[in-house]
């Protein structure tokens, strides 16, 4: 089943995995509304792009922690495009903090950002997928949501994603059978989270894959590609991880 037409909205699409995912949709000829909160930049260099490769694009900046916004935010993309097909909740990000120093205000933040703008998206983009009997909903998680693979120092984002990955096979009970909500995990993908880490750090990551190599953006993007184009997958994460959950099995 083809993208081609549809109206997708990536969030967190200004840089790295979404705007990866941006510009293959793009070139699969779907409509493409981007979004981010805080990188305007970012977000307006990656809809331009996708318009040079002749593909349709607009960036759109909101909180989507904010459930005005998020509103906001469908409404334009709805004047612009359509109603939203395919929802790819990417927006996320680890704020790496130790337990003991950590704030619970600090986990509520990551919690808005990981989990609550993948639920207020959903929310919002659902009543018009029943209306027309199908759509597509795809979250980001990670290897980290999974229960013996949370990472100390981002507990709260290992705990976020966790609650994300059990979330999306919920709401794919809930909304099936037309709509199909399923999942993405990653694992060690090459993007700018990683350049300020240590060069041992990343080291050991790569070791703890199979492949012994940086996942690229561009691949990962394929994953979300194959999601949105069928029907017969929900309630399913799809793990683009190199092998890192075999070697923690």
């Amino acid at each position: 089943m083809s993208v081609a037409g549809k109206t997708v909205l990536v969030t967190g699409a200004g840089a790295n995995i979404g705007r990866a995912i941006a510009e293959l949709f793009a070139r699969q000829g779907a409509r493409v509304a981007i979004t981010t909160r805080s990188n305007a930049g970012g977000g307006e260099a990656a809809a331009e792009a996708v318009r040079r490769q002749g593909g349709e694009a607009l960036f759109f900046a909101a909180d989507l922690t904010d459930e005005n916004q998020v509103d906001q935010l469908f409404r334009r993309v709805e004047q612009s495009f359509g109603p939203v097909e395919v929802l790819i909740n990417n927006a996320g990000a680890a704020l790496p903090t130790p337990f003991l120093d950590s704030e619970v205000s600090q986990w509520r933040n990551v919690f808005e950002i990981n989990f609550f703008t993948a639920l207020n998206c959903s929310r919002r983009a659902a009543p018009g997928m029943i209306d027309k009997g199908k759509g597509s909903i795809i979250n980001t998680v990670s290897v980290r949501g999974f229960d013996h693979t949370g990472r100390e120092g981002i507990m709260a984002y290992s705990a976020a994603k966790a609650a994300l990955i059990n979330f999306t096979k919920t709401l794919a009970k809930e909304l099936a059978p037309g709509i199909c909500v399923n999942a993405v995990s990653p694992g060690f993908v090459l993007t700018s989270a990683y350049d300020t880490a240590p060069e041992e750090v990343k080291k050991g990551f790569i070791e703890s894959t199979m492949i012994k190599r940086w996942i690229q953006p561009e691949e990962l993007a394929e994953a979300y590609l194959y999601l949105a184009g069928q029907s017969a997958a929900t309630g399913t994460v799809l793990g683009v991880d190199g092998g890192f959950l075999l070697k923690q099995a």
